[in-house]
C-alpha cells in the first residue's frame, strides 16, 4: 500500500516539472538523472494537473 505525497515530496516534484519545462532542449534526461528518486508513479501523477492547466493557457506545445 502506498503512503499518500507530502507536502515536500509534492514539492520536490513540481521543482523537477518545471525544470523540465525550463532546461535547454536536449537537458532533461540529465536532469532525470539528477533526481532519479523522483521517477515514479507519483511524479505522473504530480504532471497531469501541470499539463491540463499548460492547455488551458493555450500553451499545448509545451504541455
Amino acid at each position: 500500500m502506498r503512503c499518500p505525497m507530502n507536502e515536500e515530496r509534492i514539492q520536490e516534484y513540481l521543482n523537477l516539472i518545471e525544470g523540465l519545462l525550463i532546461c535547454p532542449s536536449g537537458d532533461e534526461l540529465v536532469l532525470l538523472n539528477l533526481h532519479s528518486s523522483l521517477i515514479d508513479a507519483d511524479l505522473v501523477q504530480a504532471i497531469a494537473p501541470v499539463v491540463k492547466e499548460l492547455e488551458q493557457r493555450g500553451d499545448r506545445n509545451v504541455a
